[in-house]
Parts: structure tokens; C-alpha cells; sequence
């Protein structure tokens, strides 16, 4: 994923977006991001400090299911 925006962002992309990341487990399906706990700020530190290295911005897209989560 690293590799992915810091190619992007040499490439003169001008904002990376972080896609979707849900902020709670039960809305994080199968394969999505999500940042429901504090484990997970050092790897996206880490993504937000080489994508800038490399002259670009960063974003994410918080998502929260809502209705659409699975509460079992």
C-alpha cells in the first residue's frame, strides 16, 4: 500500500486518498481499513510521512456503517 502512494504521489497525483476506513469493527467488511484501535497510527504515520516525503497530501474517508453493520 506504501509503495502504491508514494508511486502515486512522485507520479504528481496532488492528494492521495486513504480509501475507505471504517472507524469501528463492526463496519469494517472483510479487506477494508479500519482504525477502530490506536494500534493502527503508527502505520498510517507512517504512510501520511512518505506520501509527503514524496511532495504529496494524504486524506482518508471515514466510514461509520450505520445501518448497514452487523451487530451479532
Amino acid at each position: 500500500m506504501i509503495v502504491y502512494h508514494v508511486a502515486r504521489a512522485k507520479g504528481g497525483n496532488g492528494l492521495n486518498m486513504g480509501e475507505v476506513i471504517a472507524v469501528d469493527k463492526a463496519s469494517a467488511h472483510f479487506g477494508f481499513l479500519f482504525i477502530a484501535e490506536d494500534k493502527y497510527i503508527n502505520g498510517l504515520k507512517k504512510l501520511n510521512d512518505v506520501v509527503h516525503d514524496a511532495g504529496d497530501k494524504t486524506c482518508i474517508q471515514l466510514l461509520q456503517g450505520g445501518l448497514a453493520i452487523d451487530l451479532d
